[in-house]
């Protein structure tokens, strides 16, 4: 079982202009990268407890199994290195119609404390217009401890005490949206 998301969901859902050139899938079991017909595919396994969130999609006439929006930001939040990188999470943040409280619920079954913390952040840096029940709502979940905004990127950065997260790169609402 798999379904189709991260960059290749967040450009389905026009939460971004990258267009992506591989498609990435979700999947439980461990498959190596495939090209078919010119067409790169890179699967993410993910464990039983982060394989939720998805839905069935008609596309040209195939039913195929997608994340649906809300999973897809919890995702996003989770390894943004396979969404194109932060800026494009914080991208999708700022303009997804999404239910919050489900995305919340979503995170809150994936156990990652992180996904919290770049939430919070995002949220507030891109001014999204969101109510202070959804902030104070994330806000209880916080954990102890630093997470990186960017996972993959360098270990060093300056310290962000109300997410408890680490700006470990180059960010600002302005360079996001330039």
């Amino acid at each position: 079982t798999c379904y189709i998301g991260y960059l290749s969901m967040l450009h389905h859902y026009s939460w971004t202009e990258q267009i992506p050139s591989t498609i990435t899938i979700a999947s439980l079991t461990s498959i190596k990268r495939k090209k078919i017909h010119e067409t790169t595919y890179e699967f993410i396994t993910l464990s039983k407890k982060m394989f939720f969130g998805f839905k069935e999609m008609n596309i040209r006439g195939h039913p195929i199994m997608v994340s649906d929006p809300e999973k897809t930001i919890a995702d996003a939040l989770d390894h943004p290195e396979y969404c194109g990188g932060i800026d494009e999470v914080a991208k999708a943040i700022l303009v997804a119609k999404v239910d919050w409280l489900k995305v919340i619920s979503y995170a809150d079954k994936m156990g990652n404390g992180a996904v919290f913390k770049r939430m919070g952040f995002l949220l507030e840096k891109m001014n999204t217009p969101i109510s202070i029940e959804i902030i104070n709502e994330i806000k209880k979940r916080i954990t102890k401890g630093y997470a990186p905004l960017y996972p993959t990127a360098n270990t060093s950065g300056t310290y962000n005490t109300r997410w408890n997260i680490r700006i470990n790169i180059e960010f600002s609402k302005e360079r996001v949206l330039a």
